[in-house]
């Protein structure tokens, strides 16, 4: 596994369950793909957590700290609100 940390835009709120697309230049082209936050909606960071952690590291990890990959979101709505009786 391999987590991934950027920057958080002032402006970026997100709830439990969203989640954001990222995009970046590769060899190969354009490649986005999405991922679950492993941040909180506090945290002033953009965390993800992959188990494909080889692959993502090839293309996700190329910048050096400081550069850019594109973020996009955040998306859906896979939550659900909890009753306790």
């Amino acid at each position: 596994m391999a987590s991934f940390r950027f920057t958080r835009p002032p402006e970026y709120d997100f709830a439990p369950g969203q989640h954001l697309t990222l995009e970046l230049e590769t060899a190969a082209g354009t490649e986005r793909k999405p991922f679950t936050h492993s941040s909180a909606p506090g945290d002033d960071y953009l965390e993800i957590t992959t188990r494909r952690r080889l692959v993502l590291q090839e293309r996700v990890a190329g910048p050096e700290p400081g550069g850019h990959v594109a973020i996009h979101g955040p998306a859906g709505t896979f939550c659900s609100e909890m009753t306790y009786g």
